[in-house]
């Protein structure tokens, strides 16, 4: 289990990454991760200034706002060189930090 909601009320699905078939990319975990927030009516912090990534003319059309919340919220980082390697697969590692502090943004 990679990571689940310590208050047992069933809000955060744990997401299993490694599997063959079963990777997302980064931008996409913004993406499932803010499409999650504005569902289910959760505000996300603003605790970072906004980061120009040096990559971001590669981050898809349709994750931008959700990659510019997420490092807003202090959800998701960049990488080595201010890079945000939007392609690049979510390491089981990444995942687990980003529903860690997602979950802890919930009220």
């Amino acid at each position: 289990r990679c990571c689940g909601n310590k208050k047992g009320n069933g809000r955060m699905i744990p997401i299993f990454l490694g599997k063959s078939g079963n990777r997302f990319s980064r931008q996409d975990m913004a993406v499932i991760l803010y499409r999650y927030t504005e569902k289910n009516g959760i505000s996300l912090k603003n605790e970072n200034t906004v980061q120009t990534f040096t990559d971001a003319s590669e981050i898809a059309s349709y994750a931008t706002d959700a990659v510019t919340a997420m490092q807003k919220a202090g959800i998701i980082n960049g990488r080595s060189g201010q890079r945000f390697a939007p392609a690049a697969n979510a390491s089981r590692a990444e995942a687990c930090k980003m529903l860690t502090i997602l979950d802890r943004q919930i009220p």
